[in-house]
């Protein structure tokens, strides 16, 4: 990309397509908005995968990704070229076929009567849904959902704030996040939140600690909660007993 065109493009990509189908890995080149795409990954995703990104990166760095893509290009090249011809000897006369210089697919150009019986018969395309869906987005309905749960998301995050403030030792830390529905709380530096989640998920609390969100174990003195839950006794009472666990173990 190039700086100081004033373009707002952010340019990015996996790596599904052309490794494996099952790899979620990709990458992402926001340019001049870097600090904030690291800022929304760090708050919104819900976890890192560390052991296929360190792999990738075993594969990027001793260049077997590029033999690999050598090959693939030859695979694909041969596979688009027997589906234009299968196309075009089993299709009817005036079918057209896109001639691609590169991927795996290709585009057919079909007959009106063709496009119509598409239409009526494919089992593929979620009719129902996607008219229920329009109907919702043509009234209104969707933007009004929106604000429902962007009140409901900020009472709870300012409930669960009110309750870490409240249960946690003196000096633990929480976001004040703008939007969303999850918080992150730093809590001692001699808290290891990895050990944490054993002793909490052993009295069956749930916490999503900070080292599994990072490719080299950082945060380990903090941890993430949800607060897309509904408030009750129950998470009262997790809430407190996260924040005594926390205590002994930053005195302990």
């Amino acid at each position: 990309l190039s700086e100081g065109t004033g373009a707002e493009v952010l340019y990015c990509a996996s790596f599904s397509k052309t490794l494996s189908p099952g790899l979620r890995v990709g990458w992402l080149a926001p340019g001049r908005h870097q600090a904030r795409v690291e800022y929304l990954k760090y708050v919104l995703n819900m976890a890192s995968p560390t052991v296929p990104q360190l792999a990738l990166a075993d594969v990027l760095h001793s260049g077997g990704y590029e033999r690999h893509l050598r090959t693939v290009r030859s695979d694909y090249a041969r596979a688009v070229g027997r589906m234009i011809e299968a196309v075009t000897r089993h299709f009817p006369a005036g079918t057209r076929i896109t001639q691609p210089a590169g991927g795996f697919v290709v585009w057919v150009e079909l007959a009106p009567r063709v496009e119509y019986l598409k239409y009526v018969l494919n089992m593929a395309s979620p009719t129902v849904p996607q008219l229920a869906l329009a109907d919702v987005l043509h009234s209104g309905g969707y933007e009004r959902h929106l604000r429902t749960v962007r009140s409901d998301y900020a009472r709870a995050v300012g409930r669960m704030i009110e309750a870490v403030t409240r249960h946690f030792p003196a000096g633990t830390r929480i976001t004040q996040p703008a939007g969303g529905f999850v918080v992150w709380v730093e809590l001692a530096p001699r808290v290891d939140s990895l050990r944490l989640a054993q002793l909490a998920r052993a009295e069956g609390v749930s916490i999503a600690p900070g080292p599994i969100f990072s490719a080299t174990q950082k945060y380990r003195n903090f941890m993430r909660l949800s607060c897309a839950c509904p408030w009750n006794s129950d998470v009262e009472t997790a809430l407190a007993r996260l924040g005594t666990l926390t205590a002994n173990l930053s005195t302990g």
